[in-house]
């Protein structure tokens, strides 16, 4: 049965191949298809963030050189490695997500709790930033340093 399936399908297309409006319909599909490939990359492509400061006016800012600014923060306050950065732009409110690999030997809790006002501090003093939605932090890897390997 699967074989007669497959060549009931085989004879399908084969006739259809044979149709000038087949090739229309697969050339209009292909047409409708880039359309809405382009759209998809206009509306996701980079572009940078418009903030509002304290002092009335605004800050245009690429994600880039505001990931590159947040992690440094981070890594000043002890963190060994860069942490991956998600920065989000919602109804005029900055929100950052950090996912941090922290050594166990730093308390969690002090370390969320340092980071999150290091960061809202950064983006308030330096930046001058108005509004700051929030700043979460995610922990996805405890680094165990074994004493007996010297590692």
């Amino acid at each position: 049965m699967h074989e007669t399936f497959i060549q009931s399908l085989e004879r399908i297309f084969a006739e259809l191949a044979r149709t000038e409006l087949f090739w229309y319909a697969i050339g209009a599909l292909l047409v409708v298809l880039c359309v809405i490939l382009f759209i998809f990359i206009l509306k996701h492509r980079s572009r940078p963030i418009s903030l509002k400061i304290s002092q009335g006016g605004n800050l245009e800012i690429s994600r880039t050189a505001l990931t590159d600014a947040i992690q440094s923060v981070c890594v000043a306050e002890g963190l060994e490695r860069r942490p991956s950065v998600r920065i989000l732009f919602r109804n005029n409110q900055l929100y950052i997500a950090l996912e941090v690999r922290v050594p166990v030997h730093f308390g969690l809790e002090d370390l969320t709790e340092k980071l999150q006002t290091a960061v809202r501090d950064f983006l308030k003093q330096k930046l001058g930033l108005a509004v700051i939605g929030g700043v979460d932090i995610r922990v996805t890897h405890l680094n165990v340093v074994d004493s007996s390997r010297g590692v």
